[in-house]
């Protein structure tokens, strides 16, 4: 690719990338440039077509661009391939003998299967089905369609992602793997189908090379243990893992763990308060992972106590944990290298002096922090709250983002100690409105010079001159435009805000959007 290409790569990527713009304006935009020569068009297509099901997807009215995009891969099939349609009396020209000009198969680069098979679903049913009433009739013709064009597409392009699902009465399962520089050539096994099947990976033609080179691996449903145990024999390089599911046997899990050989992320979601099975097959693997999720937290902790690469940690307190000396032991322990953590309170969290202690253990290394509520608001002891912000302003002045409850009386001191904050999202602890406006005014005169994002809650309330002397001193100690999100409604707060936005002091303002319609109406 030559310069010329590659800027020309980035200046179309941004077009279709551009969250400003409407994504049908967008992909419009896009089709107009590849009229443009011959070089915009060969670059431009390779944008609109790396991943096409999943773009269609966040359009409306998709059924028909559904179809077609399916038309058009059918087209791209090589002549042995095509002929095999009227083995189903499926007339030609729904695939047409001739080739188009670009194969833009081979410019796939993220395949999602969920969207790919509602795409071949359209597809079928507009073209191949008469009476949808002959269920079997239509599976077939759906099956034949769906496994031929996935053949064809592992036989010549290379994944980085690819997603599918399989349907039962019962319920699907949706398998999400990502898959890096990888290139099969069969996938004939990826089909459609309404009625239950469990497979073993193993046995599948071309299951070594297919899967062979996973390195990411998700779920969302429930998955048998087979397609799990199948994995472990065949993927060994797993590095991250993410288990969002509720099951009764975590077996299939299990044996996948036990096979990596280097994990660096797990995540686990579930419902489930105790699980044993993975607690065992964790415990030689843990000395490797340098992120970590548990939502809720669902393992005996000891098991983390030697992660000495742990970088990211996200828990989630759970109800049926109690404390207990286990937790306490995990709550006491220092991670040498933790940068980023994320702790999830319930309602009222007895729990929070303990991680408080947690916090304070890690000062030194912490720049990301985020301490919210799974529920719709905190309700901390005002005595555990109080000692909690003190640690906060006299240990982590090394933060870099902070979301999270401090007391209003040490707001002004977090500005001050913490200078280093580019990101402050401050929670409430309180169900009333509370006057933030000496508050407000001293932290404009104590502002880190690199702060970038401001999130004030509803519960905080100021006058306009108090807001007004804060953007004052953002103007004059500001290195950049400030992202201001507030939630307070009254007209004279957005008249002040809009002068603010207009002298270039504020970047994004998000407020009540009723208000500023009505602020909106007025001016005009």
């Amino acid at each position: 690719m030559t310069l010329y290409q590659d800027i020309l790569t980035q200046v179309f990527n941004f077009i279709l990338d551009d969250a400003r713009v409407e994504l049908s304006e967008r992909i419009t935009n896009l089709y107009s440039c590849i009229l443009v020569n011959h070089i915009w068009c060969t670059t431009g297509y390779q944008i609109l077509w790396k991943a096409p099901f999943s773009l269609l997807h966040k359009l409306p009215c998709t059924r028909e661009r559904y179809s077609s995009l399916v038309s058009t891969y059918l087209k791209c099939l090589p002549p042995e391939d095509k002929i095999q349609f009227m083995e189903l009396r499926i007339p030609m020209n729904f695939i047409s003998v001739y080739s188009p000009y670009f194969n833009y198969s081979r410019v796939l680069k993220n395949f999602s299967y969920i969207e790919y098979q509602h795409s071949i679903f359209h597809w079928t049913q507009k073209n191949l089905s008469s009476d949808l009433e002959d269920d079997e009739t239509f599976i077939s013709n759906h099956d034949f369609v769906s496994n031929i064009l996935t053949k064809h597409f592992m036989q010549i392009i290379k994944l980085k992602k690819i997603e599918f699902l399989e349907f039962d009465h019962q319920q699907h399962h949706h398998l999400n793997l990502n898959l890096n520089s990888l290139n099969s050539s069969n996938c004939s096994f990826m089909k459609f189908s309404p009625k239950s099947s469990i497979y073993d990976l193993t046995k599948l033609p071309g299951a070594n090379e297919f899967f062979g080179n996973i390195t990411s691996l998700s779920t969302y449903k429930i998955l048998d243990s087979i397609i799990l145990k199948g994995l472990a024999k065949i993927c060994h390089s797993i590095k991250d893992i993410y288990i969002n599911c509720d099951e009764t046997n975590y077996e299939g899990w299990s044996t996948l763990l036990n096979s990596q050989s280097n994990l660096l992320h797990l995540k686990i979601r579930t419902k489930n308060t105790n699980i044993p099975l993975i607690k065992n097959a964790l415990m030689n693997k843990v000395n490797t992972l340098i992120s970590l999720s548990l939502i809720p937290i669902c393992l005996s902790m000891n098991i983390f106590i030697n992660c000495p690469n742990l970088h990211e940690l996200e828990i989630m307190e759970n109800p049926n944990f109690l404390p207990n000396n286990e937790l306490y032991q995990f709550l006491s322990i220092r991670f040498p290298n933790l940068e980023f953590l994320t702790i999830k309170l319930l309602h009222s969290s007895i729990l929070f002096p303990y991680f408080s202690t947690f916090i304070q253990n890690h000062s030194k290394t912490l720049k990301y922090l985020s301490v919210t509520c799974f529920q719709n608001h905190l309700l901390i002891k005002t005595d555990y709250l109080l000692t909690y912000s003190s640690m906060l302003i006299e240990f982590c002045s090394n933060l870099l983002e902070y979301i999270g409850p401090i007391s209003i009386k040490h707001i002004p001191s977090l500005f001050n100690q913490c200078s280093n904050l580019y990101r402050i999202s401050l929670l409430s602890n309180d169900h009333y409105n509370i006057s933030i406006c000496s508050e407000l005014e001293e932290i404009g005169n104590l502002l880190p010079k690199n702060l970038m994002k401001l999130k004030i809650p509803s519960e905080y309330k100021f006058t306009a001159n108090s807001l007004e002397r804060f953007l004052q001193c953002c103007e004059d100690k500001l290195v950049k435009e400030l992202e201001l999100d507030i939630s307070r409604y009254s007209l004279d707060l957005q008249i002040i805000l809009e002068k603010y936005r207009m002298k270039g002091v504020l970047n994004k303002i998000w407020v009540n959007i009723y208000i500023l319609y009505i602020y909106i109406y007025i001016i005009d």
